[in-house]
């Protein structure tokens, strides 16, 4: 059987983004085990793709559904997030640990 954790945000880091109709990049904490996104949008949806490096989010990837959150597991070298929404969306992004 799984544990759950609780998610513990890493307060202080915490950023709002404009996903727009091209793909963009901020970085995230390397260390934190996963990252928050919610949806601030109330119709459009964002997607969302972690890891290290130079990425690009698309369709292809995580979808965040307008008004709604996600969280994500992620790896210690994993440093960047990448988001997209056709139709623009504000996102808040924040990592922590747990879900």
């Amino acid at each position: 059987m799984a544990s759950f954790q609780r998610f513990a945000p890493a307060y202080g880091g915490g950023q709002v983004v404009s996903a727009t109709s091209s793909s963009a990049t901020k970085t995230i904490t390397k260390n934190s085990l996963s990252v928050r996104v919610t949806n601030f949008d109330a119709a459009n949806v964002a997607y969302v793709k972690v890891g290290h490096g130079s990425i690009s989010a698309s369709t292809a990837d995580y979808p965040v559904r307008a008004n709604s959150e996600i969280w994500i597991t992620k790896g210690t070298a994993d440093d960047t997030i990448a988001y997209y929404s056709a139709s623009g969306a504000s996102l808040h992004i924040i990592t922590g640990e747990g879900f």
